[in-house]
């Protein structure tokens, strides 16, 4: 597929605004992120990036672009903002994908969340990084776990759970994070999203 320089510089940017704030942008975002003024053209050039399958617009929306995915072998999606329902259900925002096949992390499936802050930096695990995950939801002693807390971390991220009948404990693998506890009803805010089965680092 041939994309002008324009078409690839408009995919750059739907690129990185996914990947910075987890959702897709609208036309007038993407004209202003690329100094543009004439959101007509642009419309020109979205349609141009549909009709070669590389984007997917819907209509009646204000965020209609979605990146398609290229090529048609097996890949990892990696999640933006992860909603209530299941990470891998058809509703998440896919930000990005890996063209590789989940087996090689020893999954049928799993997805991608890209890591924030450096609370796992003591497991080598750098803001930056893509974090692969296995969906599940049964806490294991001691895993590393993609989690969301209900009225506290309202974003996937990486904790090490350990558990027992009274609490869940969420970890952090840097010192300046004191640990999270959560007993009793308060147990029910913890989510686990699934297990952390390898990291991705991409150099610049």
């Amino acid at each position: 597929m041939k994309l002008t320089d324009r078409e690839r510089s408009v995919l750059d940017f739907i690129r990185s605004y996914l990947k910075e704030h987890g959702h897709s942008p609208s036309v007038r975002e993407i004209c202003k992120g690329l100094g543009l003024k004439s959101p007509g053209s642009m419309y020109k050039v979205l349609s141009s990036l549909r009709r070669k399958g590389a984007l997917a617009m819907e209509g009646g929306k204000r965020r209609t672009v979605r990146l398609k995915k290229w090529g048609n072998g097996p890949a990892i999606p990696v999640l933006g903002r992860i909603a209530a329902g299941p990470p891998l259900a058809a509703s998440q925002e896919i930000i990005d994908e890996l063209p590789c096949d989940p087996t090689l992390f020893g999954a049928s499936q799993c997805f991608g969340v890209v890591v924030k802050g450096d609370s796992m930096i003591e497991r080598h695990i750098s803001p930056g990084d893509i974090a692969i995950i296995e969906p599940s939801t049964q806490p294991v002693q001691g895993m590393i776990a993609a989690v969301m807390v209900e009225g506290i971390i309202h974003e996937a991220t990486l904790k090490i759970v350990k558990w027992d009948d009274e609490s869940i404990r969420l970890i952090s693998a840097n010192p300046a994070y004191p640990p999270m506890e959560f007993r009793g009803e308060e147990r029910a805010r913890v989510r686990l999203l699934g297990r952390l089965v390898g990291i991705i680092r991409r150099t610049p």
